[in-house]
């Protein structure tokens, strides 16, 4: 696979799209529906506030539609629309802590670029996205004070509409090689298989074999995996089945850690499929945010037995009713 010289990506991607993109023009009536929904609760950058620019929706429809037609027309993003200005939101622990706040996920811009391509975009459109993508400056906001503008060469647009898509684009193809089910949410990755009590070391090795092709796939595409926030859990009822009977699961040699519990998706898993532990968040949960049950309503052994869809349903749908 040819790979560009300066960024070290490939060039062409083997599975192409039979899918070809035409021209499209934008409407004025998709602009003002888009401008007059604009929600003026969340946060804006600096500069027109989001209710002015959706209270004049009807003035500025008819240029801001022109603006959009002929920056695809001409194949150019506009240079004063590139500023992007990040807020850092901090995830858990020390504020003083930088690797606390929430990272930005980026992505290389010439790869993400060669999988436009492969998905079937006429070239006109992958030289719009090259213009979006290229030349951008960040501003970082801290108690409202701006730091100095400094130019990034990766990555998408934070915050952007076109960011989820861009990425869900550079991903699509991380599992087209493996062998085990795979699950994909924003940037988490599962496999899961089902193997048989006298296969487990198989199966392991089949897990060891996918994880090295998604290694393979994150360092040809520069889209490096958290190793260490990486875990294996195995799932049996039966008890014999321990942790330390098992073989080492592996990426790129080096081993994740098993646990017994895992929450996924605001599911807590337990490797032996006792569901105690979620139906025991869930019900804190709900008093918690609802004031619906009384203390001894969730110690109760009662409300544990009669309330197992609490495994299933969300807190809120129950603590309703």
């Amino acid at each position: 696979m040819p790979l560009n010289e300066v960024n070290d990506v490939p060039l062409v991607v083997p599975t192409s799209s039979k899918f070809s993109m035409t021209k499209f023009h934008i409407f004025e009536s998709e602009v003002f529906e888009l401008l007059s929904g604009i929600d003026c609760s969340r946060a804006s950058a600096p500069g027109l506030s989001a209710r002015i620019v959706r209270e004049a929706a009807p003035v500025i429809t008819p240029i801001t539609t022109c603006l959009f037609n002929q920056s695809l027309e001409q194949e150019q993003f506009a240079e004063n629309w590139k500023l992007g200005y990040i807020t850092s939101v901090i995830k858990s622990g020390d504020p003083h802590e930088v690797n606390n706040y929430r990272p930005i996920t980026l992505l290389p811009v010439l790869g993400l670029l060669v999988k436009l391509k492969a998905k079937g975009l006429p070239p006109s459109l992958v030289n719009w996205f090259e213009s979006y993508l290229s030349n951008r400056e960040i501003v970082t906001m801290a108690d409202d004070i701006p730091s100095a503008a400094r130019i990034v060469d990766r990555g998408v647009p934070r915050g952007a509409v076109l960011g989820p898509l861009m990425f869900l684009i550079f991903i699509d193809d991380l599992g087209d090689n493996v062998s085990a089910t795979m699950r994909l949410f924003a940037d988490d990755a599962s496999l899961y298989r089902v193997t048989e009590k006298n296969d487990i070391r198989k199966g392991i090795d089949q897990a060891n074999e996918d994880l090295l092709l998604i290694y393979e796939w994150s360092i040809t595409w520069k889209l490096y995996l958290n190793i260490d926030q990486g875990k294996a859990i195995f799932f049996s009822t039966r008890e014999r089945d321990t942790l330390a009977s098992l073989s080492p699961v592996l990426i790129n040699k080096s081993p994740i850690s098993y646990v017994v519990e895992q929450k996924q998706l605001g599911l807590i898993l337990r490797s032996n499929l006792d569901w105690t532990a979620h139906v025991d968040y869930v019900l804190t949960k709900a008093v918690r945010c609802h004031d619906f049950w009384p203390d001894e309503a969730i110690r109760s052994d009662r409300a544990r037995s009669t309330l197992p869809l609490l495994a299933r349903f969300p807190h809120f749908s129950l603590a309703k009713h």
